[in-house]
């Protein structure tokens, strides 16, 4: 399976650390560095490419063969998926564009700002067929429903049974 995950570049090691802790069996290539370096890193046979916001949108253009958009993805990831929340902003088009099969959008920012926020963001879990357009998710009831149907939330009251004991420390700082 092909698998791209976009993320800030400040976690890319993290996401290099997870995926040889959890899934060891899976080969891994990190698209970064000069142009010519990238050019062969897209290439690079394996299961999971890795990228950055910033890396993707300079590869990634209108021309259906530039080197993101040559295959369907099984799998395209985009964590802090509130950089897309703007749907006029380069990145969040360029986003868009990936072929896709499958997508999600992983944040931990709350999506209770505004609901075209939301709609940007749920434009990326549309599949996408090579040289198809991007949807254009409109605020209704019907996209409510799409989000309701795909949002994976946990709530508080769903993981305080997995928290430490809360820590309260008092300090008295003598101001000077």
């Amino acid at each position: 399976d092909d698998v791209l995950i976009v993320c800030p570049a400040g976690l890319l090691a993290q996401w290099r650390s997870a995926l040889r802790e959890w899934a060891p069996e899976l080969t891994m290539t990190t698209v970064r560095g000069s142009s010519s370096d990238r050019a062969w890193q897209w290439k690079t046979k394996a299961h999971v490419h890795l990228v950055s916001y910033e890396t993707l949108r300079s590869d990634l253009t209108e021309n259906p063969v530039c080197p993101p958009r040559r295959r369907v993805w099984d799998v395209v990831v985009l964590d802090e998926a509130q950089k897309i929340k703007n749907p006029e902003a380069e990145v969040s088009r360029k986003c868009k564009l990936i072929p896709r099969k499958r997508a999600w959008a992983l944040t931990g920012t709350p999506l209770e700002n505004k609901l075209e926020d939301l709609a940007s963001i749920l434009e990326i879990v549309c599949p996408l067929s090579a040289g198809q357009t991007p949807p254009k998710l409109r605020v209704d009831s019907a996209m409510l429903a799409k989000h309701q149907r795909v949002q994976l939330r946990r709530k508080k009251a769903d993981v305080l049974k997995d928290l430490p004991p809360k820590i309260i420390t008092c300090l008295a700082l003598p101001l000077s």
